[in-house]
């Protein structure tokens, strides 16, 4: 599916969240209930695209899909090469 050219994406204004967040590549470990706590009174906004991929206040909400062994030894991630496009 080709993204439409007014299609809005989730984002978070970048001076909100935590700067350990925002480093090229970031893994910060934390237990679920602290990152929740974390985000508690963060304003999310649904914005075009469009825009909030040239407006660098902006930090897009971009989900993955995170693997790990059942001992916590071992991590499968993707690392985004900042061109994917949604086909």
């Amino acid at each position: 599916m080709i993204p439409s050219v007014d299609e809005n994406v989730l984002c978070f204004l970048k001076k909100d969240l935590p700067e350990e967040w925002m480093a090229e590549t970031a893994v910060v470990k934390m237990p679920e209930g602290a990152f929740w706590d974390r985000l508690e009174g963060i304003t999310l906004y649904w914005r075009p695209r469009q825009s909030v991929e040239k407006d660098p206040l902006y930090k897009q909400v971009i989900p993955y899909a995170i693997l790990q062994t059942s001992d916590g030894d071992r991590t499968a991630c993707y690392r985004r090469n900042g061109t994917e496009a949604a086909s």
